[in-house]
């Protein structure tokens, strides 16, 4: 389905029509704030309910064309779509490289588009020489300008597709996930969400059970939500409400078989510190995270297995002002730095076009809250 409004710049390709995954939530809050701040007609194409027979023809069409080295040929299945308006700008995001076929659904947008440029949120540096990878990264040379959230990848993918590559980390609604100017009592212990480590959890999970602290941890993985925007809204309201937020590394405990030991941010991070949580956990060793989070005590670091957890809480409990700071460091940090807002400047900046209003009044919203904050 194009949700269509004359004379708007730019068109955008959401997938959330299609997948309702609890991880794509996030890149449809993006979607979300660039609705907001520019001209957009949006792209939101539906799953089709093929027989489990048609998709096993389609991989395997996909699989013989790859052999000969033609190439993705199959379509991702959802609904055909076809452009006939110009644009100034083509943009979609993608979490994976697999999702880059679904572009094979739509017609006309590279025709009808001006400039193309879209953002890839995870390509690890140990699938580039696996072949379905390269395949479907042969997409992106349909791209002018591609923005990178893994970093390591960058130059590698750049030379694969020859086309300019840029590092661009995930963002965050700053304002959503603030809690100021109103901050509710902060009633939630410990917040863990997504992966973890069993011995920490273990033993967060014994003091819950002797009433020592309000531990909130998730109790299924890898589900859908049944609306991403409420999703998004209860994660913020749990995280401004939370005293310490887990943050290990992206994939910790799933290195080898995920990552192969390639260190990258998390989007967890930037969650964490919009709330104004106090994030404990383990870094990522890379320049990103060091060019991204470069203010003291943006992660406050314990062991993976870390089973004085209960004595680390306590420690901090006595340094009031120091986890006051942290808070206020975290926020406004988030703020001046990490909202989506700068993330789509900088898309436009590359592009070569010129932001609408709404994007400096954002920016104005984001500096008066920042500055109440810290005059407070």
């Amino acid at each position: 389905m194009l949700l269509y409004e004359p004379n708007n710049r730019v068109l955008m390709f959401s997938q959330r029509n299609i997948d309702r995954k609890v991880y794509q939530c996030l890149m449809y809050e993006f979607e979300d704030i660039i609705s907001e701040i520019e001209s957009v007609d949006l792209l939101t194409p539906e799953q089709l309910n093929s027989s489990k027979i048609a998709l096993s023809i389609d991989k395997l069409i996909n699989k013989a064309s790859r052999t000969v080295g033609l190439g993705n040929y199959a379509k991702k299945n959802i609904t055909s779509q076809t452009i006939n308006q110009d644009y100034e700008l083509f943009f979609s995001i993608f979490l994976f490289p697999s999702q880059l076929l679904y572009l094979n659904s739509l017609k006309g947008w590279k025709e009808n588009s001006k400039k193309k440029a879209c953002f890839l949120g995870e390509v690890w540096t140990k699938d580039l020489e696996n072949q379905d990878t390269l395949a479907n990264l042969k997409l992106l040379k349909d791209f002018d300008h591609i923005f990178l959230h893994t970093k390591g990848s960058l130059s590698r993918i750049s030379e694969i597709i020859e086309r300019p590559c840029y590092f661009m980390p995930v963002g965050i609604d700053a304002l959503k996930f603030c809690p100021y100017p109103s901050p509710p009592q902060r009633v939630i212990d410990v917040y863990s969400m997504g992966r973890r480590s069993d011995v920490t959890h273990q033993a967060l999970l014994g003091l819950a059970e002797s009433q020592k602290l309000f531990y909130l941890y998730d109790t299924t993985g890898g589900f859908s939500v049944i609306d991403y925007k409420e999703h998004r809204s209860m994660s913020a309201n749990i995280i401004k409400r939370s005293k310490y937020f887990i943050a290990y590394k992206h994939n910790t405990n799933l290195a080898d078989s995920i990552t192969g030991g390639q260190e990258e941010l998390g989007a967890r991070l930037f969650e964490g510190i919009a709330g104004g949580a106090v994030l404990l956990g383990i870094p990522p060793a890379c320049d990103a995270y060091e060019e991204c989070f470069d203010w003291q005590d943006a992660v406050i670091e314990i062991p993976f297995e870390e089973t004085n957890i209960n004595e680390v809480l306590s420690e901090l409990e006595f340094q009031s002002e120091r986890v006051e700071k942290i808070r206020q460091n975290n926020i406004i940090n988030a703020l001046r730095r990490h909202d989506w807002v700068y993330r789509w400047e900088k898309i436009l900046e590359t592009v070569g076009m010129s932001p609408m209003p709404e994007v400096n009044l954002r920016k104005a919203n984001l500096e008066k809250l920042s500055k109440m904050i810290l005059h407070i």
